[in-house]
Formats: structure tokens, C-alpha cells, sequence
């Protein structure tokens, strides 16, 4: 599947996990977060050490998401990409986003040989729609150095 499908795929979920929100509200998974819950079903925050983020607790395991979301966002350092693709196959989900600067090559080979629906090498926040003024701006750069792939169905 080429890559414009396969994000388009994604897009097209409605309940979505996000790997690696901060308790404090203040990284990037968190800021992915919030944009989330403004346009899905569903959006489930983890962080393993729990906590909170805008009054919702977050879930504390991988595993707690199964049956529960279609999808997840990982966004934690490469280092634990691995680990959090593994939960989650563990878990029955099938969809992965792996937003940039958390991408680990061990992570992409498993969802490869898993047969796991990934995406990796962009950031989501590129193929929502309404985002604030810094995603704008990067998604207006990409797109007129041609590097947005085309995602068919959607209008950017």
C-alpha cells in the first residue's frame, strides 16, 4: 500500500489511542491529543505512569485499549517504540501511527512482518484538517516542495 493510502486508511478510523501523552500536558503527544479529541469518536490518552490531561484520566496499559480503540498514535522516543508496537499487537490493534522522531527501525520491521497496518516518516498533525497556525505553515512547505504525499479522498 502506498503511503497516501495507507494515512488515508488511518484517517478513516474513529477511536484512537495516543501513546505517550505527558502528565504535565506539555509535549508533543499531548498537543496530538488534544487536536484529536477535537475530530474523533474516541480518544483514549496513556501514559504509564497515569495521571490526567484536561480532566481525563489516562489509561495507565497498552493492553487496557483492546476492544476499545481501532487505532493508536505512538509518540514516545524511539527507544520505546518497539516495546509500545509489541503491547499492541499484544492487544489486537492492527493500526499504528508512529509519528515522527519516535520511529525505530525494529518497530517498523515488526509491523512489516506482523502484517500490522503502519505509518510511519510523518506527522499527523499534517492531515488534519483546521490545524493551528505552526502545522499550517509545515504542511504549506511540504506540500509545495512536493514532499505531502497525495492522500487520496482528502482535500489538504
Amino acid at each position: 500500500m502506498d503511503k497516501g493510502a495507507s494515512i488515508a486508511r488511518f484517517l478513516e478510523l474513529h477511536h484512537l489511542g495516543v501513546i505517550g501523552v505527558s502528565r504535565t500536558g506539555k509535549n508533543f503527544g499531548a498537543s496530538l491529543y488534544r487536536e484529536l479529541v477535537k475530530r474523533y469518536s474516541v480518544v483514549v490518552p496513556v501514559n504509564r505512569n497515569g495521571g490526567s490531561i484536561d480532566g481525563v484520566a489516562m489509561t495507565t496499559s497498552i493492553g487496557e485499549l483492546e476492544g476499545k480503540v481501532d487505532g493508536i498514535v505512538v509518540a514516545v522516543p524511539p527507544e520505546e517504540c518497539s516495546i509500545v508496537v509489541r503491547e499492541a499487537y499484544a492487544a489486537g490493534i492492527r493500526n499504528i501511527w508512529i509519528q515522527q522522531r519516535s520511529e525505530s527501525a525494529d518497530a517498523i520491521t515488526f509491523c512489516s512482518e506482523h502484517h500490522l497496518a503502519e505509518t510511519h516518516g510523518e506527522c499527523l498533525m499534517m492531515y488534519l484538517s483546521e490545524v493551528s497556525f505552526p502545522h499550517r505553515l509545515h504542511r504549506a512547505v511540504r506540500r509545495l516542495a512536493g514532499r505531502l504525499p497525495h492522500v487520496p479522498g482528502k482535500v489538504m
